[in-house]
């Protein structure tokens, strides 16, 4: 790929008023911006063609010890939205939490995503996008670039160059990348520190979409992964004890959509099959159920134990206030089709004596009431192993 030249950024006094202007700011590219690294086994995809793909992401500080700080909460909120909206992404929910942060994300089918950028206008509007994330100098380079190398007669080269910046589009690897890359170097800018901020690479674990029911049936269903794995990332500061209710917490997405945050509402109108007009009277009142039920369930519990009848706690089962592994460490969750489904589709990766695909959560009684199965070790393929 043809080297461009970089124009210079702009003067950062801004950022002397403003911690977080150096994130707002549209950026120059990078070095290895595109090059992605040694790949962790995952599934990238649930398998149906033309469908879009559930991801619950996560990843940690080296050794959970550094911790962010409510205006690096917020710097970090700004990066996942901004690469979300990038990568083509749509970022149904999230979390940051003091040494880590939880996503869930909904992945498109790439070559049905990337027909926007066909035809004659195609080209104007990848220009156009790019300029989601990078600056004005940068995006006239990118096509004076492409002009000087197709009047050269270099045709196959500029087009790998165009290629090669839709290949980071619709993929969670680039996407996490680029969140940990361009918050570490402005976490190590503002902490006058240096090397990794991020202790491994991300864990993603596939997730179940919705099912077909209406918000109304989804709101009585337990057997939603989806819905599950959104309130139990909601509820992540609610489990830690650092707020009563999710409610309180600012920097997760059920808090940005209380707020009035746009793109948080849209994600959690994905969750409750709503559409973004009905959010006020029908979302916000699924969704904000959901987590009422999760949140008072310890007094719940102790209605049920002294005798009192107490539906709410029969119905939900509430697992989601304990730390349920499978949900940050396995490979898949859903129902026990869904996963199965998986299973057989990445059959050479489990071992050969391995009959079904599906795990109850954590072993835990109550993650049976709610029909929801794992999938856990996945390994590399060995040669003949069927």
């Amino acid at each position: 790929m043809a080297a461009i030249p970089i124009p210079r950024r702009s003067d950062p006094a801004a950022s002397q008023t403003d911690p977080i202007a150096p994130l707002k700011a549209r950026t120059n590219p990078y070095v290895d911006m595109c090059r992605l690294r040694r790949r962790r086994l995952r599934i990238k995809r649930a398998g149906q063609p033309l469908a879009s793909t559930c991801f619950h992401l996560m990843s940690r500080t080296c050794g959970g010890t550094v911790f962010f700080d409510e205006t690096e909460k917020e710097g970090l909120v700004l990066v996942l939205r901004r690469l979300a909206t990038f990568c083509g992404i749509k970022l149904i929910t999230y979390c940051v939490m003091g040494n880590h942060f939880h996503a869930l994300v909904r992945v498109p089918d790439r070559d049905e995503w990337l027909k926007r950028f066909e035809g004659p206008a195609g080209e104007q509007k990848l220009l156009e996008h790019l300029r989601t994330l990078y600056s004005k100098g940068f995006v006239e380079m990118f096509r004076l670039e492409l002009e000087r190398l197709r009047k050269a007669g270099r045709t196959d080269e500029a087009k790998g160059y165009v290629e090669a910046m839709k290949a980071r589009f619709c993929d969670i690897s680039v996407f996490c990348k680029e969140v940990k890359s361009r918050f570490c170097k402005w976490y190590n800018k503002r902490h006058q520190r240096r090397g990794t901020l991020w202790m491994e690479r991300f864990k993603s674990v596939l997730v179940e979409g919705k099912r077909g029911e209406s918000g109304e049936q989804r709101a009585k269903s337990q057997l939603d992964a989806l819905k599950v794995m959104a309130a139990y990332i909601d509820l992540n500061p609610v489990r830690a004890k650092m707020v009563k209710k999710a409610s309180e917490y600012r920097w997760s997405g059920w808090g940005a959509a209380l707020d009035g945050n746009k793109e948080a509402i849209a994600g959690l109108c994905d969750v409750t099959d709503t559409p973004v007009s009905q959010w006020e009277g029908e979302g916000r009142r699924i969704y904000g159920k959901w987590l009422s039920v999760e949140e008072n369930w310890e007094e719940l519990m102790r209605e049920r134990e002294s005798g009192l009848p107490t539906a709410k706690a029969e119905e939900v089962g509430s697992f989601l206030m304990r730390t349920v592994r499978a949900f940050t460490r396995g490979v898949a969750v859903g129902s026990e089709a869904f996963v199965e489904a998986i299973f057989q589709s990445h059959r050479p990766q489990f071992g050969p004596r391995r009959e079904t695909g599906g795990r109850f959560l954590d072993g835990d009684t109550r993650a049976v009431a709610e029909g929801l199965r794992t999938l856990r070790d996945l390994r590399r393929a060995k040669p003949g192993n069927a």
